[in-house]
């Protein structure tokens, strides 16, 4: 599949910084999107993965790092979303932890996590 399906898009990953969202990431620049790639931190080595995909794809792939348990952090990334004035055509929240407990017996604490 050569096509480009999603050549002028732009999207937010977020959680991709390894594993399956990093997957993603690439999935959406082989195809043509443009991304804000979400991360907790950023390393060296996000940083250049980030460069490496937008190279190697001719996209632009922006990392933007930020806790999301952290809602002052979530509103700055927001407002340097909105700097951008670029449409934002698609959102994977791919971020995430696995909790072992039924949904009931999830306190707050642990569904904000």
């Amino acid at each position: 599949m050569s096509e480009k399906l999603l050549c002028g898009k732009n999207a937010i990953v977020t959680g991709c910084a390894r594993g399956i969202g990093k997957e993603i990431l690439e999935r959406f620049a082989y195809h043509g999107a443009n991304l804000w790639a979400c991360a907790r931190n950023l390393t060296p080595e996000f940083d250049e993965y980030c460069k490496f995909l937008a190279q190697s794809y001719g996209v632009i792939v922006t990392p933007l790092c930020f806790d999301m348990r952290n809602l002052d952090e979530m509103r700055a990334a927001v407002k340097l979303l909105m700097k951008s004035e670029l449409n934002v055509n698609g959102l994977v929240n791919n971020a995430g932890i696995s909790l072992n407990a039924l949904y009931q017996m999830t306190s707050e604490r642990d569904l904000r996590e």
